[in-house]
């Protein structure tokens, strides 16, 4: 599993080239790298207004960026296309022949947000195993990510229904007084772990779905529970969908090299 946890890169102006440590979406085996051809910032004319303030300093350049990343894996190369923003600063660098008699070097770069990219890296693996619902979904959470931490929540919860549904988990359920009522995410979680082999993977679920509920309410969203909740959800999908393949190949296995027998 990786999952992409910096939004931010830096871009000095000596570098031609940045090699990020963005999983390439085509390929998943490349890093995503830019040059600086295929970079453009231009800063905000309401930033630029700040140069002749005396105490003007690098951290008040603000600027607009967007940009193409390509993958370095060289029988891929495929195109990333971004857009965000640059807000500006200076690195402490060592001087190269080791001479600190005019103390330490600094050098002005630009920390690159970014706000949004697309087709974006995958933040957990996407097996072949899983439905392709739940793939496609996966993918829009991973360009909500950058852009909109609480709805990339919120398209997790979603997530959790598509793999109850896909499970066969019923929608409605008789009460102990014998009405038919609609069931709740949580209730049919639930009734999904009362199926023994499901019972770990329902508890990862019921987590993401935890998770995911405040983010209907922004203000009260803390961006930093996404990464933990990706974790869960990849481990559920895994127990959901590959595990039982991992058993089967040992077996398998076992078969072949005549231990079973």
């Amino acid at each position: 599993m990786r999952l992409v946890l910096e939004k931010t890169f830096w871009k000095a102006q000596s570098d031609d080239v940045i090699v990020t440590d963005y999983k390439c979406p085509h390929c998943n085996k490349g890093l995503l790298k830019i040059s600086k051809e295929r970079l453009v910032i231009e800063e905000y004319k309401y930033s630029k207004k700040n140069h002749a303030h005396p105490d003007m300093s690098s951290d008040w350049v603000e600027s607009s960026c967007s940009g193409v990343m390509q993958c370095n894996y060289e029988y891929c190369s495929e195109f990333v296309a971004f857009c965000g923003d640059a807000r500006g600063d200076d690195i402490e660098f060592e001087p190269d022949d080791g001479d600190y008699s005019f103390g330490r070097g600094y050098e002005y770069v630009d920390k690159i947000n970014i706000k949004y990219i697309s087709p974006s890296p995958n933040l957990i693996g996407l097996n072949d195993n899983y439905p392709e619902i739940v793939k496609e979904l996966l993918k829009e959470s991973f360009c909500l990510y950058w852009s909109s931490p609480s709805s990339c929540a919120n398209k997790l919860r979603v997530i959790v229904e598509e793999v109850l549904n896909e499970r066969k988990i019923p929608k409605r359920h008789k009460t102990k007084k014998n009405k038919i009522i609609d069931s709740n995410t949580h209730y049919r979680i639930t009734r999904l772990g009362k199926i023994a082999k499901y019972k770990e993977a329902s508890e990862y679920l019921l987590a993401v779905k935890e998770i995911g509920n405040p983010a209907s309410h922004a203000s009260k969203f803390n961006e930093k529970v996404i990464i933990p909740a990706y974790k869960l959800l990849d481990k559920a999908l895994d127990i959901l969908y590959v595990g039982n393949d991992k058993d089967l190949q040992l077996l398998k296995n076992l078969a072949k090299s005549k231990k079973l027998t």
